[in-house]
């Protein structure tokens, strides 16, 4: 670990030390507790002193936000950093080789943000984070050799983000997405033996990749999609409780 990634990590603690210390004095203020596992999912598995410590984090960070979701389920947030965290956690056991538990993260992720979706359906952060569940699920079905079904869930992802993008307008968060997408669509077609369509789709990945931006200006999706439109609501900060 070198001296930056140390000094992160130290800070880290430190902010963990801290909230750990708030619910301790304030069990009943769920914010804290929010914040808490918040706090833990900024754990970077590429700079941690111990991956044992990263996968401790994000366990913690899973368990904390069932126990607030299921005090308060209607508080979209709460909900929101339930999934993130299992598709956090979903990627830890995948990596591990634990494919039935990461398969079993990743889907209730995916029905979390699909219920936060039926209601807020305007909330960006919602639907790119369902998006990029999606992407790992099927990329997890791949793995395990249900190409079929990895098929399914990447036209679902791109078809969610292309509607997405036509109602919102272009923005460069949904081009980074755009291009892995593609990339895995179209390693999945070449094990579904489609060859034309995995050259078509990969492609289209070379052609969302991001390209540097001059003085601030957007370079038009390759998709289609109007110019930004009124932003959604959004839910950045949950309410106290």
């Amino acid at each position: 670990m070198n001296g930056d990634s140390k000094r992160a990590d130290e800070w880290l603690q430190n902010a963990i030390d801290v909230l750990d210390g708030l619910v301790v004095d304030f069990p009943d203020v769920s914010r804290y507790k929010y914040d808490l596992a918040d706090t833990l999912r900024l754990a970077d598995p590429t700079s941690e002193s111990s991956p044992t410590q990263y996968r401790r984090r994000i366990e913690r960070a899973v368990a904390i936000c069932e126990e607030i979701t299921a005090a308060y389920p209607n508080v979209p947030h709460y909900q929101a950093l339930l999934a993130d965290s299992l598709s956090e956690r979903a990627a830890i056991r995948r990596g591990a080789g634990q494919l039935k538990a990461a398969e079993q993260d990743y889907e209730r992720a995916v029905e979390c943000q699909e219920s936060l979706l039926a209601q807020f359906g305007s909330v960006a952060t919602f639907r790119l984070a369902h998006v990029q569940s999606l992407h790992g699920l099927a990329v997890l079905k791949r793995q395990n050799g249900q190409a079929d079904q990895s098929r399914k869930l990447l036209d679902t992802a791109i078809r969610h983000l292309d509607q997405w993008v036509a109602t919102a307008g272009y923005n460069r968060k949904y081009q980074l997405l755009y291009s892995p997408l593609y990339s895995s669509l179209s390693e999945t077609l070449v094990d579904l033996g489609e060859e034309e369509l995995a050259r078509k789709a990969s492609v289209k990945a070379e052609r969302a990749k991001p390209t540097p931006s001059t003085n601030g200006s957007r370079r038009p999706s390759p998709f289609g999609g109007r110019r930004p439109g009124p932003a959604g609501r959004d839910f950045r900060s949950p309410p106290s409780r």
